[in-house]
């Protein structure tokens, strides 16, 4: 099963313009297949590459091992980082099942949405990325956090900004 490198955030793949896009366009399916499937489907984590706006959902190198794998271009599978077993995957990652479901036809007309959108993107510059390297120089400014841990710390700091009912 397939899970993301644990290295540095600060070296890995992290949030863009073109991630944010990608991500868009993830939860969108996942979503679309939990809500047509013939069984409950858990919600993703607070981590989740096919939940919107999370760190890994807004990676574009995350983003497209996924594509390719709800593609069925990639034969593997997408597992979840929770709750591994040294350093093994255990379970599946829910969004990932959730896309799996999601009618073919639909998924195609998603992502030629999404390849419209891209194709909108010029030379402006990255506000996704500036803004994720702000968070992180604020949060992580000797660089110790793995993406993993970098994922959680962006899933707390992103919850702390919702508004309380």
């Amino acid at each position: 099963m397939n899970i993301a490198t644990t290295g540095p955030a600060a070296e890995g793949d992290r949030p863009s313009i073109h991630g944010k896009m990608l991500g868009k366009a993830l939860s969108i399916i996942a979503e679309m297949g939990r809500r047509d499937a013939p069984m409950a489907i858990p919600d993703p984590c607070l981590t989740c590459a096919f939940r919107e706006g999370t760190m890994p959902n807004m990676t574009a190198g995350t983003g497209m091992v996924a594509l390719n794998i709800v593609l069925r271009i990639d034969t593997d599978r997408f597992a979840c980082h929770h709750g591994l077993k040294e350093g093994e995957p255990q379970k599946l990652c829910s969004g990932y099942v959730a896309a799996m479901l999601a009618p073919f036809g639909n998924v195609r007309e998603i992502l030629a949405a999404f390849h419209a959108e891209l194709a909108t993107v010029g030379e402006q510059p990255d506000d996704v990325r500036a803004a994720f390297d702000a968070w992180l120089n604020r949060a992580d400014p000797e660089r110790r956090l793995d993406v993993y841990q970098a994922a959680r710390e962006y899933a707390k700091a992103e919850i702390a900004k919702e508004p309380r009912p």
